[in-house]
């Protein structure tokens, strides 16, 4: 049982009203309205303050808006001279009826991504009674907490076999040739962004709530055959090998053992125990830099937040511009 959805049902039989916050371990920060018990506003910051914009939620859901209606909307929102977040505000004048179908996909992706958080990835909660995200919206949007718990054990019954078959973070996701035609948007989306191989650590590095949605998209693109999956398998020997044992071979053995041995132990013994902490800090620190400039390189590129000129992080502060269909951007140290 999901800890934030005991809480968030508690809230909803008690009929209750004000804004229910949650922190995670990993820095990101959600905020749910509760109205009367109904949940009817979202948002999920990632770390860096960042709230991921209702066009991101839409652009890599391709069951709530297909890619016909998709492109429509980047067409509109180009001849009006609109950002795509700007046409689905108010300013947009898109109808009552669409806004409200693609707040409610945000909402429930979001709602669905708070009742798969495992207890210790939760820092803190907090609930503010009385107070609203969106306190001016005309929107009228009501989704029953019950129900959503309900349609998130559908969709994620079979995900424990989706994560075991794909494998745990140092999987190697590679890309094979296959016609893009095959794909659809999210698709496509991730087949890109992997370009040619990630380990799916770096993917899971992208900024999406969800893992759940991750998953879902590697393993229809496995089954379309677009990627290969190569696991880190351990070295054991085959039960049909045999060792054949030498004494004098061992004995050998065992004196360039602790000869290696001791002068690993003497050179130690000259290293402090903070120069060895230091270095081990400065090559964790290039190794997160490493992985952070090549993950927030190819979301400009690939155009997570084409709309946006600018994406802080925990080190780097990007600053980009689209330029005839093209990105340019800058980085600069935090």
């Amino acid at each position: 049982m999901s800890m934030i959805y005991d809480m968030m049902s508690k809230l909803s039989k008690e009929g209750k009203s004000g804004i229910f916050s949650i922190i995670t371990s990993s820095g990101n920060s959600i905020f749910l309205t509760i109205s009367t018990g109904k949940l009817n506003a979202a948002i999920w910051q990632t770390k860096d303050g960042k709230a991921i914009p209702l066009w991101f939620y839409i652009q890599t859901d391709s069951e709530i808006i297909g890619d016909e209606e998709f492109a429509g909307l980047e067409k509109t929102a180009q001849e009006k001279g609109l950002s795509p977040g700007e046409l689905l505000s108010s300013t947009g004048n898109l109808s009552p009826e669409k806004r409200i179908r693609f707040i409610k996909s945000k909402i429930r992706d979001i709602a669905f991504n708070v009742f798969s958080l495992k207890n210790d990835e939760i820092q803190g909660t907090t609930f503010a009674e009385n107070e609203l995200l969106y306190p001016k919206s005309e929107l009228e949007i009501e989704e029953d907490i019950e129900s959503l718990w309900n349609d998130y054990h559908k969709a994620v019954e079979n995900m424990e076999l989706i994560v075991e078959s794909i494998g745990d973070e140092e999987t190697l996701v590679s890309v094979n040739n296959i016609s893009m035609d095959t794909l659809n948007r999210e698709e496509k989306f991730l087949y890109n962004f992997i370009g040619n191989k990630k380990y799916l650590s770096e993917i899971l590095c992208l900024p999406i709530p969800s893992r759940v949605k991750i998953y879902k998209i590697l393993a229809s693109l496995n089954r379309k055959k677009a990627v290969a999956l190569i696991k880190k398998r351990s070295q054991t020997l085959s039960p049909e090998k045999k060792i054949e044992f030498n004494i004098i071979s061992a004995f050998f053995f065992l004196v360039v053992i602790f000869i290696i041995g001791a002068s690993l132990t003497t050179a130690a013994f000259f290293l402090s125990k903070d120069q060895q902490k230091d270095s081990n800090t400065r090559l964790e620190h290039f190794q997160k830099r490493a992985i952070e400039r090549e993950t927030l390189s190819a979301v400009v590129t690939e155009g997570i937040y084409p709309y946006q000129d600018r994406l802080e992080t925990e080190n780097l502060t990007i600053t980009f511009r689209r330029i005839g269909g093209k990105i340019f951007y800058d980085t600069e140290k935090r």
